[in-house]
């Protein structure tokens, strides 16, 4: 080898050294990236977790809650029907569908109570109340 040639050598071995360490630079860059991006992920989606738990508490809290209000509606519509309303009137003065009348009126006869006793078939001629206003459901149904 001559001493240019090795000059040469020299010279190819530091521009690859520089390469070399550019791309090692670069490779740890990426690495560290990648790095925060799945530890982002991974907290993003606990968070999501926590929330799903906690909404379906939440939820769980509401329904116990919802119960008794739920059940006093069921006994209102049983008492309209012993006060001799059809499940379709009954339909059209709540806004309920008919199978949502049925589910009650089924409902409420497997739960007894005393105040449907005082509500028992009496003259239909009598003065009917005004129909409660609901609120729209999603596509235009009522509530």
């Amino acid at each position: 080898m001559t001493v240019s040639r090795a000059a040469a050598v020299r010279a190819a071995q530091d521009a690859k050294a520089r390469r070399d360490a550019e791309r090692l630079r670069r490779e740890r860059m990426v690495d560290g990236a990648l790095a925060d991006f799945y530890e982002a992920m991974a907290r993003a989606e606990a968070l999501r977790e926590q929330a799903r738990a906690r909404a379906a508490r939440l939820i769980e809290q509401a329904e116990l809650a919802a119960a008794e209000p739920e059940q006093a509606a069921r006994t209102a519509v049983a008492r309209l029907h012993n006060l001799g309303e059809s499940r379709e009137q009954i339909a059209d003065l709540t806004g309920l569908r008919p199978v949502e009348v049925r589910a009650m009126l089924a409902e409420s006869a497997a739960v007894p109570d005393s105040s449907l006793a005082a509500t028992a078939p009496t003259d239909r001629t009598a003065a009917r109340p005004a129909p409660v206003a609901m609120e729209p459901r999603s596509g235009g149904e009522v509530a």
